[in-house]
């Protein structure tokens, strides 16, 4: 039974250097080269022939035939960074799970992915990343270069939700103030990142002006996020939060606080009863002095008529029908003119 891990051995060994040439030729064939060895002078660029065989003996010992397979079709679209990438997996099955990733990622995020992967500076943090959050991780990481693997790294799921609300400026943004939401107390992160979520862009433009305001200050303190959250549409409205000399956060209205605070009232206790009941009310009001002001110049109108009736005589009160059945009185005998009797008088 002892030869038998010698011959195992043996046989991990054959087929490590085999997926090492396999890796080699498929990295020469995206350079446009017939052969590694004509290669060689980019593959030194990404490590070497070194790296080419330590990557492919893992992944052969811990993936198998299958798995090389796959590294060798990714290096053919995406060249020697997939060797680079596999140099920094922990392990063969970490890579695996990679490629699984990659498989569902677009051609052009996919690269994205593989540069981020192959970094000495963030691959190694990315595979595990991967191994936590799955692919959405590697999405979020390839959609926004370098500000998606903070989000993922500080805030987890919520990062990747963010992320694929997010532009990539306003992931920048988000992801630089990332350490300091992801110290806050649970309720508070969870619903500042609600806030972020459904008020992107106010709270990205909030976060600018502290900064350039504050350079250098923390601004997602508990103290700090209390404010926020309790008065959200005043501090995304653009009033101030001034950390004072004691270290204390206060929030501030740029009119002017008592302006401001007059502003609220109105907005938030006026405007709600003027809706609700004194608009309603005016109505009421309004009708009622409209019928109040045409009866009384009714009356009015009436007592005018009757007084103006009055004093016109009788034949003008009534219509020409009935003024003609009213009986007159009879007139007196002509009494004779002046002329007349002077007349008489001369005739004598």
């Amino acid at each position: 039974m002892a030869p038998m891990p010698h011959r195992c051995s043996a046989q991990v060994g054959s087929v490590a250097r085999e997926a090492a040439e396999q890796l080699m030729n498929a990295t020469a064939r995206y350079f446009g080269k017939t052969t590694a060895r004509e290669a060689a002078s980019e593959l030194a660029e990404y490590g070497g022939e070194a790296v080419v065989r330590r990557a492919a003996s893992r992944l052969a010992a811990e993936g198998g035939e299958a798995a090389v397979s796959r590294a060798v079709r990714l290096t053919q679209q995406h060249g020697p960074n997939v060797v680079r990438a596999l140099d920094n997996a922990p392990s063969g099955q970490a890579a695996v799970r990679v490629f699984d990733a990659l498989d569902e990622l677009p051609g052009d995020q996919a690269a994205a992915a593989v540069r981020q992967l192959a970094s000495s500076r963030t691959g190694r943090e990315l595979f595990e990343l991967v191994e936590r959050h799955g692919a959405a991780a590697l999405r979020t990481a390839a959609t926004h270069p370098g500000a998606g693997t903070r989000l993922v790294r500080y805030l987890g799921d919520d990062g990747i939700r963010l992320g694929q609300k997010l532009t990539t400026e306003q992931a920048t943004v988000i992801a630089r103030r990332a350490d300091e939401i992801a110290k806050l107390p649970p309720k508070q992160r969870q619903e500042l990142s609600e806030l972020i979520y459904k008020d992107t862009e106010r709270v990205v433009q909030f976060i600018g002006e502290f900064t350039k305001k504050n350079p250098g200050k923390t601004l997602f303190t508990a103290s700090v996020t209390t404010i926020i959250l309790a008065n959200p549409e005043r501090v995304l409205g653009g009033d101030e939060i001034v950390i004072g000399p004691d270290g204390k956060p206060v929030l501030v209205s740029k009119p002017g606080l008592i302006g401001r605070t007059t502003e609220t009232v109105t907005e938030e206790v006026a405007r709600p009863v003027m809706d609700g009941v004194i608009m309603p009310l005016s109505r009421i009001v309004v009708f009622a002095v409209g019928v109040f002001a045409i009866g009384w110049l009714g009356i009015r109108l009436w007592a005018v008529y009757r007084h103006t009736a009055a004093r016109l005589p009788p034949s003008r009160r009534l219509s020409p029908r009935h003024a003609s059945s009213i009986p007159t009185k009879p007139t007196s005998p002509r009494s004779p003119s002046r002329s007349t009797a002077v007349d008489d008088e001369n005739n004598r």
